[in-house]
C-alpha cells in the first residue's frame, strides 16, 4: 500500500481492528517468512527456549512499510513521520514468549531482592513492565543475567547476518501477544489522533 492508503486506513479504522488486520498477521512488507524463521531458530538456540511461530512478530516500518512517528536520533538527525522503509531502517522484532519473559523476570526479581533498598529502581524498567514489556535498554548495565543476556546478545548478533541484510535488528520482549496488541493499538490511536490534527 502507498502512504496515502495507509493514512486513510489509520484515519477510518478502529485502532484495534487496524492492529488485528495489518500488524499481527504475518505478511510483512520488508521481512520474509524465511527471515523470521531464521531469527526464531537463532533465538531458540541461544536461549534454550523454543520460540514458536506465534511468539514472534515484526512490527514497525519493516512490517507496514512506513515509520509512523517523527524520530530523532542520538546524533540529532530528524526523521519525519510516514517515512518509507529504506536501506537505513532497522527491523523491530517483538517476542511474545511467556516462558522466556518469566525466566528474565525471575532474574531481575532475584537481582532486585539482593539490593539494599526496596523498591530498587532500574532505570525505567518497571515503568515498561506494567505494560507487559521488558525493554532491553532499561536493564542494569553493571550486571550480566543468564536468559536476558543470551536473548539480547543473540538479537544484537542478528544485525551481522547476511540473510537479514546486515541491518540493525532491535528486539522487545513481551509476556504474550495480547501485550503487543495493546501497545500497538495505543500507538495507532496516537497516530490517528496526530493525523486528525493535520
Amino acid at each position: 500500500m502507498d502512504v496515502n492508503q495507509l493514512k486513510k486506513l489509520i484515519l477510518t479504522m478502529n485502532p484495534n481492528d487496524f492492529v488485528e488486520e495489518y500488524i499481527i498477521p504475518k505478511s510483512y512488507a520488508h521481512f520474509s517468512h524465511d527471515q523470521l524463521d531464521y531469527v526464531r531458530n537463532k533465538i531458540s538456540e541461544a536461549t534454550g527456549i523454543s520460540i514458536s511461530e506465534n511468539e514472534i512478530y515484526v512490527v514497525g516500518s519493516a512490517n507496514i512499510g512506513y515509520g509512523l512517528f517523527n524520530k530523532k536520533t542520538k546524533s540529532g538527525q530528524n526523521y519525519e513521520a510516514f517515512r518509507e522503509f529504506s536501506k537505513f531502517s532497522d527491523v523491530d522484532i517483538a517476542f511474545a514468549s511467556s516462558t522466556l519473559f518469566d525466566k528474565v523476570w525471575g532474574e531481575i526479581n532475584s537481582y532486585a531482592n539482593l539490593q539494599q533498598f526496596m523498591p530498587h529502581r532500574m532505570n525505567k524498567l518497571g515503568d515498561y513492565l506494567v505494560y507487559g514489556w521488558l525493554r532491553p535498554d532499561q536493564f542494569p548495565k553493571d550486571v550480566r543475567f543468564n536468559y536476558f543476556d543470551k536473548w539480547n546478545d543473540a538479537v544484537k548478533e542478528l544485525s551481522r547476518e547476511k540473510i537479514l541484510g546486515r541491518r540493525k535488528i532491535s528486539g522487545a520482549l513481551y509476556r504474550d501477544v495480547e501485550f503487543i496488541k495493546k501497545y500497538q493499538t495505543r500507538s495507532i490511536a496516537k497516530c490517528k489522533k496526530d493525523l486528525e490534527l493535520i
